[in-house]
């Protein structure tokens, strides 16, 4: 599984696909710009709606533990997901 640090995600938003798998409550308090809302539930259970596997994902949860869980999941399904080091408490420090 790749990971990737949160300055990197932040320098880089505008080009980024950037999945926030918080809860639509958290992610409407506040989220990193051009990340959109999917919750890790919602993406387990129906990734291909929401992926493909052709596109590169960045993914980040609280704190970064769900988010490393759901990287694992999604990549042994082929696709190609990168987890964001520290979730949103780590681009919260940066942002």
């Amino acid at each position: 599984m790749k990971n990737v640090e949160a300055t990197y995600v932040i320098n880089n938003s505008k080009k980024l696909n950037i999945i926030d798998i918080r809860d639509n409550i958290s992610y409407k308090e506040s989220h990193l710009k051009n990340a959109i809302n999917i919750t890790f539930e919602e993406l387990k259970s129906k990734h291909n709606k929401y992926l493909n596997k052709k596109e590169e994902y960045y993914i980040y949860c609280y704190k970064g533990n769900s988010s490393i869980t759901i990287c694992n999941y999604l990549n042994n399904l082929k696709y190609n997901t990168i987890n964001i080091i520290g979730g949103y408490e780590s681009i919260k420090k940066l942002n």
